[in-house]
């Protein structure tokens, strides 16, 4: 493999940084009040255990447990904690005991692209480490995504799917 330098690397992710914060932008441009608080504050939802009383695993699996939660290098900004507090207020935000977990949550699709309508879907990859995890666990973040799912349909009309995948088997 060839060496790059390090100038053309931090190139690369200025250019992509400078890309990821186009799409976000445009995929709030069709989204209004709520719904923007909601796309806002979503990273939480998953940093944090918070609010979502499905988020734990089922009990035929023969306990109960709390999702697996907190994602790597992720910092809540006061932007974030306001659009929280707005869809979720007198919600108490904790750090996550166990915490991280989430290797990357990335937003894939048509979102933010020129395939963008006021119709599309978000849909997130939920990026973990299968061996980080095991069924029970699994099981209470399925629980967890499927409550956010759920939640974001019934009361901001929003379609959202989440998809797990393992960082590891990623791009094999």
């Amino acid at each position: 493999m060839k060496n790059i330098r390090r100038s053309v690397i931090d190139n690369l992710r200025k250019s992509f940084d400078k890309y990821n914060d186009y799409r976000i932008e445009f995929a709030k441009s069709i989204l209004t009040g709520d719904e923007i608080e909601f796309f806002n504050a979503l990273p939480l939802l998953l940093h944090y255990n918070l609010g979502f009383p499905s988020a734990v695993a089922p009990a035929q699996l023969g306990k109960t447990v709390q999702s697996p939660a907190g994602i790597y290098d992720f910092t809540v900004d006061e932007a974030r904690r306001v659009s929280f507090g707005s869809i979720f207020p007198g919600e108490e935000i904790v750090e996550p005991a166990d915490g991280p977990f989430i290797h990357s949550l990335a937003l894939v699709g048509s979102i933010g692209s020129v395939g963008q309508t006021k119709t599309s879907d978000f849909d997130y990859v939920v990026f973990i480490s299968k061996k980080e995890i095991d069924e029970t666990g699994l099981a209470a973040l399925k629980n967890k995504l499927e409550a956010i799912e759920k939640w974001a349909m019934k009361n901001l009309e929003m379609e959202i799917h989440f998809f797990i995948s393992d960082w590891e088997e990623f791009g094999e």
